[in-house]
């Protein structure tokens, strides 16, 4: 299901990278339009001025698993990255559970790529409340569709599935004969896929 809010399709994104403290950078992307399709994810090669030596974190390669050599030999260089990202991002309302650090990490591969980036990553409650209040749900049924969302669809750290996992949570709200299905079940009526590789 797409899940649309002021005109607009919301794209769910989810962005890894290489640590979360100063000389960061992207090395995964992720998003989900429609959360009956498979994410769209790729790795990242880094850029020219991106620091792989002091920006890269053995603490965050151990939630994601993704190693350096994995971006040097499987990733997307940033000019060919910017013109997915646009292709996708461009003409769709853009969220993100951690708009911050998203958009920060976004930018750069705007930057590196030497594009200007003219649309923002707002936060997914913006999308969850248009959700609400279109479709209205009790507070206790709302916490307990997410805690099903959750179990069915845990956080694995990458960028594909965890974008999913945002889409499905939207869609609990946005669609109530899912949200029902879904609860008089206690998990989630389609299956995860498995994880496998990022596409």
């Amino acid at each position: 299901m797409i899940v649309r809010t002021q005109g607009l399709e919301v794209l769910y994104v989810d962005v890894e990278a290489s640590s979360i403290e100063k000389g960061s950078f992207p090395i995964e992307i992720g998003w989900c339009v429609d959360d009956e399709a498979p994410p769209e994810s790729f790795l990242l090669t880094p850029a020219a001025g991106w620091d792989t030596e002091h920006g890269w974190s053995s603490i965050s390669q151990g939630f994601h698993g993704i190693t350096l050599d994995d971006l040097r030999s499987n990733g997307v260089d940033v000019q060919a990255a910017a013109a997915r990202i646009e292709a996708a991002f461009g003409h769709r309302m853009v969220v993100s559970d951690n708009p911050g650090f998203d958009e920060f990490w976004l930018g750069m591969i705007y930057e590196a790529a030497g594009l200007p980036k003219r649309w923002e990553v707002h936060h997914v409650e913006e999308a969850h409340k248009a959700c609400v209040a279109a479709e209205p749900i009790s507070a206790a049924a709302f916490v307990r569709a997410f805690e099903a969302v959750e179990r069915a669809y845990p956080h694995p750290h990458r960028a594909g599935p965890d974008a999913l996992r945002m889409a499905k949570k939207g869609r609990v709200l946005a669609d109530p004969a899912y949200r029902e299905s879904l609860l008089s079940a206690g998990t989630s009526p389609d299956r995860p896929r498995p994880l496998g590789r990022p596409a």
